[in-house]
């Protein structure tokens, strides 16, 4: 069995047994760091919520982790805003698939999983 179907298979069981809790909001939690232009990459990418989690990932993860902590069962991740047509507004269009969207669903399963 792939290590993503049994990530799926644990979270599918898991929900058949109980209500599961999830961690979320992470833009507004990310913008009360109050990062500046450095973390999102430059000035060019300042403001890219989407483009933290390869620009300062440790951001993203600060967030995740504190989600964990408080004993949240499942936590999701910044993609509110990370589609081509979006990310084409910080010169990121051409990136979302390689970088950002592969980020985005790798990151929490790298560090905690």
């Amino acid at each position: 069995m792939a290590k993503e179907e049994k990530i799926k298979s644990k979270y599918l069981q898991a929900l058949s047994e109980r209500v599961l809790v999830s961690g979320g909001v992470m833009g507004t939690n990310l913008q009360a760091m109050n990062l500046i232009a450095e973390h999102y990459g430059g000035e060019k990418t300042f403001g890219c919520i989407d483009y933290l989690v390869v620009s300062y990932p440790t951001a993203v993860d600060q967030i995740h982790r504190a989600f964990l902590e408080v004993g949240v069962d499942a936590i999701v991740t910044d993609t509110f805003r990370a589609n081509r047509l979006t990310l084409a507004d910080y010169g990121l269009g051409e990136h979302v698939t390689e970088s950002v969207s592969y980020t985005h669903l790798t990151l929490p399963t790298k560090r905690i999983v």
